[in-house]
């Protein structure tokens, strides 16, 4: 049986171009086990200097949405503000590096197009997950005959070692799911 040895974090974290650091928080209600609050948040970076934060709350989540949710709010704000535009910054050659902490969001990123292709179904015949964001995804980063918009490269990193802007990400997402938790948050997104 193949054993999957987890990815070492990088040591070097490279910076130029276009970045976004994404993360999810999911956090559950203290009195209705039911009851989960979440948020995403994405930080885009440029050359190394931060152009963008931004974050949302959801209620009734998952981990992994928050997680996925983040790459593909993320992208999509780099899509309508450099693809887009007038400026036309982002092209087919143009790579954008998404440091994030979640294995899960790597694999879907690199193989959502493939499920596509398999109806939704993973090798094993079972059926994907989150297909609802998974074809967002999609859309933010093919055309309407799946080429490329842009080359996305997902770098996996280790959470909670000190990364700068992925504990600022987390930072960020956790401190929305947090307050909207004890109530200061009264109308975030609902998902069910």
């Amino acid at each position: 049986m193949y054993k999957f040895k987890k990815p070492q974090s990088p040591t070097v974290l490279d910076h130029s171009g276009h970045c976004l650091y994404t993360d999810g928080s999911f956090l559950r209600s203290p009195n209705d086990k039911n009851t989960t609050f979440g948020a995403w948040a994405f930080i885009h970076l440029k050359d190394d200097e931060v152009l963008m934060q931004n974050a949302q709350p959801v209620f009734n989540t998952t981990s992994q949405r928050m997680e996925l949710e983040a790459i593909v709010q993320g992208l999509s704000y780099l899509k309508n503000k450099y693809l887009l535009s007038d400026t036309s910054e982002l092209n087919k050659s143009s790579v954008i590096k998404i440091y994030s902490d979640s294995m899960y969001c790597k694999h879907c990123v690199n193989s959502c197009l493939s499920w596509k292709r398999q109806g939704w179904k993973k090798w094993d015949e079972s059926d994907v997950k989150n297909v609802d964001l998974l074809k967002r995804l999609l859309e933010v980063m093919y055309d309407a005959n799946d080429k490329p918009l842009f080359k996305v490269k997902h770098i996996w990193v280790l959470s909670h070692t000190g990364i700068k802007y992925n504990e600022q990400c987390d930072e960020l997402a956790r401190g929305i799911a947090e307050r909207m938790r004890s109530g200061k948050i009264q109308n975030p997104v609902v998902q069910i």
